[in-house]
């Protein structure tokens, strides 16, 4: 029988307790919030693999006795001094095995959609690694690495954060052997069993501050850290590609947390976190999927253990749409092959960074459900006039450039001027960094740009040379003189250029620039005006003349849909979706305001007929 304390409110379930390791006692947690506490939190959440705690693969538990010796290391009396600053001196800390009451299947399925409320609420997360990896290296790496920023940070400026302006990051001198010691090490880690474990990519989310540790003498290091020291690594061997795409994904995760912690203001896409998941794995296939409850504030699902992954991911899509949330459609591609949108595991679009602009009103839609259609208001924007593929358009470009070296294209090719505006949009997690300083001067000063007076034509021209930076047209640019004196700055902006290409690269065969053709709303507007176009990242299969629609209540969402005439057998206006589509003039950044070039004021533009059309699309697998 579980030693856990009963909840006062129901006597079927566990309260909110904290295990101590000193004394292996529970104790019920009055006061989770802080309310009596002057607002602090006072515990510390653990985060682990239960399989690398196990003392055999067919136990049921992991071995508290072997978990014991690391945590008394990590909070209470034996923590280290250093340590003992981020966790507040806790004494108390709080695990899953522990604190929730594992033989009781209500008790896992309550405290499961309070996930969100248990890390947020945390004063630190503590990630416990296993006996098979060792950071020491990169713990005597961390303490002797200097950030080179030394500008002055405006009010108005978002505070400077290494995780995303990693270019500020120095590393001291180290010799060939204990570099590759620290390489090492930071692959084993980087490829560990935690980075697939669905339950620990929440953890990481939802957690203000993620700690690290790897022994029991209380040796700790921060994800974020651990991040930049794998981008600075990656600078000087880019060929460890492994090592940038680390980078990227902990940038990725930084980005993602700060718009959880904005929740009043932003509203986290559904979708980046469903596509996020697609990649982790779970002991309970089911959970790959509900383990996501929490952060996508999702309390009132009904878990099942017996579910596939599918059926899972159906009931969160089912509730999502319940609730009026509509952004999981981003990670949906258009499925023209078969009927309806298929929801499978695996088969999502491509990952696009992508926040929502404030808090959106949920009970202003109306969408409907059943066992096999999706009903749902949506106002028509325009008409998609022309799809080229972005491999296409990024051909096009590199191939002009090389050839001519001139950022002017002709009239056939005006299409190209918006490449650095589609990177960006699909290449935000890495964009944003180089636009930053100390990165952003470091590379106009390598690439012979500071002399373009426009700001944003700065910003435009780098993204563009970074795309098709390679050695054939280092002579041309010049940068081999200036990297007699500043060898180091030249593998910065290389594996600036390395990192940006092979995103691109990935993500190239799945996007196509859309070009659409605004509703026009007076009679003296012509309707062949270029005022009226407008442009888009949508999926290469969108016909040229599918409609571009917005969702009623959200005009933030678009998406393409090719509407059907009624039937005398089906009287409802079935459309056939055509996937979401991502639009370039809106700021999808934290921090710093992005350049002109990439953004306007949409807000002043063209007003829209607020008159909605109802469409219903045949959704495979949802449940009512």
């Amino acid at each position: 029988m579980s030693d856990i304390p009963k909840s006062l409110l129901s006597s079927q379930r566990s309260a909110f307790s904290l295990v101590d390791p000193l004394t292996s006692q529970l104790h019920r947690q009055y006061d989770r919030h802080g309310n009596f506490s002057m607002g602090l939190r006072t515990h510390v959440a653990i985060s682990y693999v239960w399989s690398e705690w196990k003392n055999t693969p067919t136990d049921r538990l992991p071995d508290w006795e072997r978990l014991r010796p690391r945590l008394m290391s990590l909070v209470g009396p034996n923590a280290p001094k250093g340590l003992k600053s981020e966790t507040w001196g806790a004494t108390r800390c709080w695990l899953d095995s522990k604190c929730i009451d594992q033989s009781s299947e209500d008790d896992k399925a309550y405290w499961l959609h309070r996930m969100d409320e248990v890390y947020f609420e945390a004063r630190c997360t503590m990630l416990l690694l296993g006996p098979n990896c060792d950071l020491t290296p990169l713990l005597s790496l961390e303490r002797e690495t200097k950030c080179e920023y030394r500008g002055r940070l405006k009010f108005t400026e978002y505070p400077h954060k290494c995780l995303l302006t990693q270019s500020c990051t120095v590393l001291p001198d180290i010799s060939v052997e204990n570099e590759q010691k620290c390489l090492e090490c930071l692959k084993a880690f980087a490829t560990g069993i935690w980075r697939r474990r669905a339950w620990i990519l929440q953890e990481i989310l939802l957690s203000q501050n993620y700690l690290v540790s790897w022994d029991d003498h209380g040796s700790w290091l921060r994800l974020s850290d651990i991040g930049v020291i794998a981008a600075a690594l990656f600078q000087r061997n880019p060929s460890e590609k492994w090592a940038g795409e680390f980078a990227d994904w902990c940038r990725r995760l930084w980005y993602l947390r700060e718009y959880y912690g904005e929740a009043q203001l932003y509203e986290l896409s559904d979708a980046n976190i469903i596509q996020l998941a697609a990649n982790q794995e779970a002991t309970v296939p089911s959970d790959k999927y509900y383990a996501l409850c929490g952060i996508l504030r999702l309390k009132d699902i009904k878990t099942n253990s017996r579910h596939t992954a599918d059926e899972a991911l159906h009931t969160i899509i089912s509730a999502l749409i319940r609730k009026g949330r509509m952004s999981w459609l981003y990670a949906i591609p258009p499925t023209l092959n078969s009927a309806g949108l298929q929801l499978h595991d695996g088969e999502m679009a491509q990952f696009v960074l992508t926040r929502l602009k404030e808090r959106m009103s949920p009970n202003v839609k109306t969408v409907l459900i059943s066992s096999s259609t999706m009903t749902l208001d949506a106002v028509p924007r325009g008409i998609v006039t022309r799809s080229i593929p972005l491999q296409q358009v990024l051909h096009e470009s590199f191939s002009w450039l090389r050839t001519t070296r001139n950022f002017e294209f002709p009239s056939s090719l005006r299409h190209c001027h918006l490449v650095p505006a589609l990177v960006r949009r699909l290449c935000l997690e890495i964009v944003e960094p180089l636009l930053l300083e100390p990165m952003f001067s470091k590379c106009c000063r390598l690439l012979e740009l500071e002399n373009v007076a426009s700001h944003s034509r700065k910003c435009w021209l780098l993204i563009f040379i970074l795309c098709i930076l390679n050695e054939d047209i280092l002579p041309d640019l010049r940068i081999s003189q200036r990297a007699t004196y500043d060898a180091g700055g030249l593998k910065v902006v290389k594996a600036a250029a390395q990192s940006l290409q092979d995103h691109i690269h990935k993500v190239k065969n799945h996007f196509a620039l859309l070009i659409w053709r605004r509703n026009a709303i007076t009679q003296q507007q012509n309707i062949n005006d270029d005022k009226n176009l407008d442009f888009g990242l949508g999926f290469p299969n969108c016909p040229e003349d599918a409609t571009i629609f917005a969702i009623k209540g959200d005009n933030q969402l678009l998406f393409a849909a090719a509407r059907a005439s009624p039937t005398a057998n089906n009287t409802e206006n079935t459309a056939s979706f055509h996937g979401m589509v991502l639009q370039l003039n809106v700021p999808e950044t934290i921090g710093h305001p992005p350049a002109a070039i990439f953004t306007k004021a949409f807000w002043k533009g063209l007003q829209w007929s607020p008159s909605a059309q109802r469409l219903t699309f045949s959704c495979l697998g949802l449940s009512m």
